[in-house]
């Protein structure tokens, strides 16, 4: 998994950053536009009283159901909200082969604190990294964002 994280929202643009967080999460070169849409959205949406999701912000109403993120979540629907204005993949994902290849030549004892220890600090060090910029194609499409909130995809 990777979390997506708000760190700004500068009028039209939204900037996000997009971090590792299992070894088995995709790189940040696949990491793609109807995965933003479904970022950006899920905060659309609320629960009513029965656990149902419901709309709770304008691009909530405009989309309808949470439901069509899932089913119809594709580049040209995130295109009629939004448009990608910069991605930096910093780092595309942590390389957990080379990790423990690293910890191994170290002289570590398999399975020890310090190789946990030493695993989870190179592992964090290494993490993929990508810094976003999308653009709302109108302000009410933002409006339910706020800087600080995080996602998970």
């Amino acid at each position: 998994m990777n979390q997506v994280e708000i760190v700004a929202v500068e009028g039209l643009r939204v900037r996000l950053t997009v971090t590792q967080r299992h070894p088995d999460a995709v790189g940040m070169d696949v990491v793609l536009q109807e995965d933003l849409l479904k970022v950006v959205a899920s905060k659309a949406f609320g629960l009513n009283e029965a656990y149902a999701p419901v709309p709770t912000s304008p691009l909530g109403h405009e989309l309808g159901s949470d439901e069509v993120l899932f089913e119809q979540s594709t580049p040209e629907l995130f295109e009629k909200y939004f448009t990608l204005v910069e991605a930096d993949v910093v780092r595309v994902r942590a390389d957990t082969d080379e990790i423990a290849a690293l910890l191994a030549a170290r002289g570590l004892a398999r399975g020890s604190a310090e190789e946990d220890y030493a695993y989870q600090a190179e592992y964090d060090a290494r993490r993929g990294l990508m810094h976003l910029t999308v653009a709302a194609l109108d302000p009410k499409w933002v409006e339910h964002l706020s800087p600080g909130d995080t996602f998970e995809i």
